[in-house]
Parts: C-alpha cells; structure tokens; sequence
C-alpha cells in the first residue's frame, strides 16, 4: 500500500514541478526536504496523502498513534521527531 502511495505523491510532485495538472486529481503540496535525510521526504509525503483526506481508512484499522524519533547515530539525540495519529481524526503527520 505505501508503495503505491509513495508512487502517486511522487508522480504529483513531478507533474506539479513540470506545471501540469496531478494525475492524482488534486494538487499536492509536499514541504521541501530541509535536512537532506530520506526520512524526512518520507514523512512529508505520508503528511501530504493524509491532508488529501487518504488517511480515514487507515485510522479505522490502525486506531493508534505512532511517534518517531530520528537519529543520525544510534544513542544520539533525535535530529528529527514526527508523530502520526491514526487514532483521533483524518490521519495527521
């Protein structure tokens, strides 16, 4: 399933860079990657399908919330901290 939305947000993101219209029917707005780590672009993508209103299916199943704490090395402070809730709305990154 993540393949597939990864695969969608992505095409929408080139077509929106190329200024045509996204094949996904809606405009997708994805914030810039500002620190160069994979993760963040992951989790801005799963923060745009969720503001699209794709996340309702995902909080009926889940009905949690999930906290991540990203680090460059094991033991260091997180330089990064993302939490979704897939238990009290829509789905939100």
């Amino acid at each position: 399933m993540m393949e597939v939305i990864m695969t969608n947000l992505e095409a929408a993101q080139e077509a929106a860079a190329a200024g045509a219209p996204a094949a996904t029917g809606g405009a997708v707005s994805v914030p810039k990657n500002e620190s160069g780590l994979a993760s963040e672009t992951i989790f801005n993508m799963m923060g745009a399908y969720c503001a699209m209103g794709e996340g309702k299916d995902a909080v009926k199943k889940a009905n949690a919330t999930f906290g991540f704490d990203v680090t460059l090395k094991k033991g260091q402070k997180p330089v990064l901290q993302y939490s979704i809730d897939l238990k009290n709305g829509g789905g939100s990154v």
